[in-house]
């Protein structure tokens, strides 16, 4: 919920301590307030001081009064119904409250900048171009990235057996689909012996036309032995590797039966 208006912070050991200001969203406000007290980076340095000294529980925050976003808009620099309430809890021999900064209650909302203010804009901006790395600061963040696989997503990444392992059991026995889904799903792939990558909305068989191509365009072609040998050993390691992971699902069933 979104509350437009005045709000209060303000002290429980020494409630003549205030603090007033405004906001078209007051709950962010103060989260924005409690993030900065926390990070000792407060705009105002005596409800900064305040807050170290007696801590976050010290402080109470309260609205005070809620009203249109119209009024918060600044006219002549100066947020009238704030100002108001600045005045109000301004300490006897100060013109505002403890913990506020500034005399004036002030804002950017609804700020409009003259023609002369983005005039002046614009001429700070010419000749300024975005920094760039030097061919050193290129060589070595190209020399620190060297045999990283993980650049691209997870291209290049392979999951350890325990980890293959807590997925197949993460796994078992989740089917998200429907009875209706799951028909639909084998209706469609009836028949269906190749898919092109990634489109499976318009899935069409292969016609004998297609396949007679596809012969065609392979006869002839050789394997190097080096690939060829790439080939065997990535197959033998996955068949090792499917072994193991049976072995280990094994060794689970056995363990949650026997608990």
């Amino acid at each position: 919920m979104i509350e437009i208006g005045i709000y209060k912070i303000q002290s429980r050991i020494k409630p003549s301590r205030v603090y007033i200001g405004s906001s078209v969203n007051i709950y962010n406000r103060w989260r924005q307030h409690r993030y900065d007290l926390r990070h000792n980076n407060h705009s105002s340095r005596t409800l900064q001081r305040h807050f170290n000294k007696y801590g976050e529980m010290d402080l109470e925050f309260s609205i005070v009064c809620i009203c249109d976003r119209e009024n918060l808009i600044p006219e002549n620099g100066v947020i009238w119904l704030e100002q108001c309430y600045i005045l109000a809890y301004k300490e006897p021999s100060k013109l505002k409250p403890y913990f506020n900064a500034n005399i004036t209650a002030g804002s950017n909302i609804g700020l409009k900048h003259t023609k002369k203010s983005k005039a002046k804009i614009s001429l700070a901006q010419i000749g300024r171009t975005p920094s760039v790395m030097s061919e050193e600061g290129r060589r070595r963040n190209s020399e620190s990235k060297m045999g990283n696989t993980y650049g691209k997503g997870n291209k290049g990444r392979h999951h350890s057996m325990a980890a293959r392992k807590k997925i197949s059991i993460g796994h078992k026995g989740k089917n998200n689909n429907t009875p209706e889904q799951i028909e639909n799903t084998r209706k469609r792939m009836m028949g269906n012996t190749y898919a092109r990558l990634g489109d499976h909305t318009n899935i069409k068989p292969i016609t004998e036309e297609t396949r007679r191509k596809l012969r065609e365009s392979h006869m002839g072609q050789k394997k190097s032995q080096e690939t060829i040998n790439q080939w065997r050993i990535s197959m033998m390691l996955r068949k090792i590797e499917n072994e193991l992971m049976d072995l280990l699902l094994e060794a689970e069933e056995r363990k949650k039966n026997v608990s």
